[in-house]
């Protein structure tokens, strides 16, 4: 039985080894991700995105993901998030969590452990959010809430670099359907509400961040 398994997995080795594609180079390494091949299959992964020249402006270019992993201690690789000090998010927790979960999902979709760290991560996302008032100065007694829009910068920085090698920005604001709500709440509950629904908007526009599939 052990040897079969083991033949089994030295022929699925050998296919992504000849015709290396991304279904078959990710499966490798869901199923194998705690055998020493797996960092062969991650690299294999990667050259497989490069050659398809995979992600977006939210995301880091494989080739800088292959350096950053290769640096990293064992398996962990650490992030960092900052909410910035000016910012007026009225939660800031709700805008740090959705964040994490990201991070964590892109860092752990390579088959690598996420390892949050303060301030000083390989990744590091910093946010910030500003009420968005429009023509109202916010005094005109309506109790109507203002919207708000949530900025996420990341960076990506290598081993001995004071500079980010990638930088990205994603940015997201309140669903326009719910500017101005009604006027049966107080403006505090209106508020709040447009700050559970903008970081709704902020999970969504998140699944954009570090995105290769």
């Amino acid at each position: 039985m052990k040897e079969r398994l083991a033949r089994k997995k030295q022929d699925e080795l050998t296919e992504i080894r000849t015709h290396p594609n991304l279904k078959n180079a990710r499966d490798f390494l869901i199923n194998y991700k705690n055998d020493p091949e797996a960092a062969e299959a991650r690299d294999i992964l990667l050259s497989v995105l490069e050659r398809t020249q995979a992600g977006n402006k939210e995301s880091p270019p494989p080739a800088l993901l292959r350096q950053l992993f290769h640096s990293g201690e064992g398996n962990k690789i650490t992030y960092s998030i900052e909410v910035a000090e000016n910012s007026v998010c009225p939660n800031a927790n709700g805008v740090r969590s959705p964040i994490a979960d990201r991070l964590g999902a892109a860092i752990e979709a390579f088959q690598l452990e996420a390892q949050p760290v303060p301030g000083s991560g390989s990744i590091r996302a910093r946010s910030g959010c500003i009420v968005d008032r429009g023509a109202s100065d916010g005094d005109d007694g309506d109790g109507l809430a203002h919207g708000e829009v949530i900025a996420v910068q990341f960076a990506l920085y290598l081993p001995g670099q004071l500079r980010p090698a990638w930088t990205g920005i994603l940015t997201t604001g309140s669903p326009q359907k719910i500017s101005g709500l009604s006027k049966n709440k107080t403006a505090v509950g209106n508020q709040e509400v447009v700050t559970e629904k903008t970081v709704g908007e902020l999970k969504d526009s998140l699944k954009a961040a570090f995105r290769y599939w």
